[in-house]
């Protein structure tokens, strides 16, 4: 088994329109680290979680997860790797907003064996692990069985983290995941995820703007220093 968490090599992007928006290389990181990942806004940070995490198929290159490839041939494996290994925190939350925080929370374990194994591992119920983690991330108990639509942007925000948490997937990945948070909430929220990420083992790739936060991680990397996209060969 290899060390690393995330692995890309000769990785090209574009979208329709002249040139490319992700020329990368070799990018990894390893498993167990926590990478702050910058970059000014268009810079294609969305796109390279979409690819990392399988939503988006990859053109040319190469990206490995867990030791497993992101095949474009592939959707449905690309699909399960992300159903079992990848826990992620949208910018624009993704809830399901007729589904309660609770249940929101537990939803990746009605489509993994494997997380709602992991659960069953830490000696927790599915209900009783949803709780600890709301919980922890300063939601009462009285909001748990609220609707999504129903909760303010904060609260759906730390539900989601909660969602991308549960069943210990092997990679977090988090886009913007602190920008509806006030200070308090958002250190409370750092706190957890950090705590979380160590306690499973998990890569995490934390996107934001406020590199103020870049401190939190152990490694800082400019989306810049590795994309060459519009550099001349």
């Amino acid at each position: 088994m290899k060390n690393s968490a995330v692995s890309i090599s000769g990785l090209r992007h574009s979208w329709p329109g002249p040139g490319e928006i992700l020329a990368i290389d070799e990018f990894e990181i390893m498993r167990g680290e926590s990478v702050f990942l910058a970059g000014p806004s268009g810079s294609g940070k969305s796109t390279l979680l979409g690819l990392i995490a399988g939503v988006t198929p990859v053109q040319t290159g190469k990206i490995e997860v867990l030791d497993q490839a992101m095949d474009p041939a592939k959707p449905q494996a690309r699909d399960r790797l992300r159903a079992d290994q990848v826990g992620m925190v949208f910018q624009l939350f993704n809830l399901v907003p007729y589904l309660t925080a609770a249940e929101n929370v537990r939803l990746p374990l009605a489509f993994s064996a494997q997380r709602r194994a992991d659960v069953s591992a830490s000696g927790l119920a599915p209900k009783d692990e949803a709780t600890r983690l709301l919980g922890a991330l300063g939601l009462a108990s009285n909001i748990h069985d609220q609707r999504a639509a129903e909760l303010s942007v904060g609260q759906q925000q730390r539900v989601a983290a909660a969602r991308a948490l549960i069943g210990a997937p092997g990679l977090i990945v988090a886009d913007e995941p602190t920008s509806a948070l006030d200070e308090d909430s958002r250190d409370t929220f750092l706190d957890l995820l950090s705590n979380e990420a160590r306690r499973n083992e998990a890569a995490l790739l934390f996107v934001s703007h406020e590199q103020s936060l870049a401190s939190r991680f152990e490694r800082f990397v400019d989306l810049q220093s590795i994309n060459r996209a519009g550099v001349p060969a």
